[in-house]
């Protein structure tokens, strides 16, 4: 476990997690690595399953990491683990993920596209929410492996550049106010 704040004020631009840390600890959702204005770059190491909850979460200061490599080991994203991460560019998710936890890209207003893997079952409530530049959400079918997929509330409420939506045929369950506010939603397969 690592506590929140950890690299706070100091001049670290780029971070390795190891793949044993699984928990990280948090003060009003700022995770590990909030209030660092140097910190550019987050690696989280090969073999870790799941990206801790809070990790990344900066609602107080701004976080000014442009770049996360997730490794293809990772199966789930904790929730708020990129809360509030401004700056952060991610396109997609590694092949593996399966569950995407509440809140966890929630702010990210640097985002612009989002791949969902064939693997994902579970995206949590308020996972993307207030994206306000993710255009394009593209989450692939899997025809190979029976299962269901679930999404839960808000998930894309106030993306306001969403327009373009392809969902999986293995969403059984779509919660309430999903595309709330999405007021550029022309698309929605």
């Amino acid at each position: 476990k690592v506590g929140n704040r950890i690299i706070e004020s100091t001049a670290i631009e780029s971070i390795t997690i190891p793949k044993n840390v699984e928990e990280s600890d948090w003060g009003g959702s700022n995770g590990a690595l909030a209030n660092n204005k140097q910190l550019k770059e987050v690696i989280f190491a090969e073999g870790m399953k799941k990206i801790p909850a809070y990790i990344m979460a900066s609602e107080d200061y701004t976080s000014y990491v442009t770049k996360v490599e997730i490794p293809e080991s990772v199966t789930e994203i904790g929730y708020e683990a990129f809360y509030s991460s401004e700056n952060l560019v991610l396109g997609s998710v590694p092949s593996k993920v399966e569950k995407i936890g509440y809140s966890a890209f929630e702010g990210c207003t640097a985002v612009t596209e989002m791949n969902l893997p064939k693997s994902m079952k579970e995206i949590g409530y308020s996972a993307f929410e207030g994206c306000s530049n993710l255009k394009t959400v593209k989450m692939a079918y899997n025809s190979e492996v029976e299962y269901t997929a679930e999404l839960g509330d808000a998930v894309f409420r106030d993306c306001t550049s969403l327009n373009s939506v392809g969902l999986s045929e293995n969403v059984v369950s779509i919660g309430n106010q999903i595309f709330s506010g999405c007021t550029q939603l022309s698309s929605l397969e």
